[in-house]
């Protein structure tokens, strides 16, 4: 493995282990606590990875960029339906920012409330950066990420794997979108290879 991929996926693990003991206090009220800190260990190097690749304006192939993005989504949905477990009940949320207000002024401790919404917003910021890159279509690059949101939130409920929440929805198209304002900075500084 090339020394500029591997020095930053060993400060991202070093990283990651040393700020183990807090976010072991994290996973306290989250179920299953090991796909928290695994999710976590992922997400941290794959952080310091793009900042440090990002800052040396590394030149990413097409199909390596296709290959990652490819994983990223087998990862998202092994995340979103397989590791979810059934709960043993169907809920459902039709009441727009109902969660939200729930996470931002319940008694919850701050790095649970934390980690539900920004889990929600920011696991969806790459399907928004891959949508600018591969589509030209506004109304495919809205399509497509609303329609494939609906299907797992849908997915969730109808395999009890997890409740149909609006409000999921609503954090995950805001992940998009963020992905769709953050894919021009990041063509400026990877210059892709054609």
């Amino acid at each position: 493995m090339r020394r500029d991929v591997l020095y930053p996926i060993l400060v991202g693990q070093i990283l990651f282990w040393s700020l183990f003991p807090l976010m072991s206090g994290l996973t306290e009220n989250l179920h299953p606590a090991s796909y928290v800190i695994i999710n976590l260990g992922i997400v941290l190097s794959a952080f310091i990875v793009w900042a440090f690749l990002w800052r040396i304006r590394y030149a990413i192939h097409p199909l390596w960029f296709h290959i990652l993005f490819l994983a990223y989504s087998v990862l998202m949905i092994f995340l979103l339906i397989v590791r979810s477990g059934t709960n043993g009940f169907r809920s459902a949320n039709w009441v727009p920012f109902e969660t939200i207000q729930l996470y931002l002024f319940n008694e919850l401790p701050f790095f649970i409330r934390f980690y539900n919404l920004a889990a929600n917003v920011g696991l969806f910021i790459p399907f928004g950066i891959y949508l600018m890159y591969v589509s030209k279509r506004w109304r495919t690059r809205v399509t497509i990420p609303a329609a494939t949101i609906a299907a797992v939130e849908l997915t969730q409920y109808l395999t009890i794997r997890g409740s149909l929440d609006i409000d999921d929805f609503i954090l995950n198209l805001a992940g998009v979108g963020m992905g769709f304002l953050l894919a021009p900075l990041l063509k400026e500084r990877f210059v892709r290879r054609t």
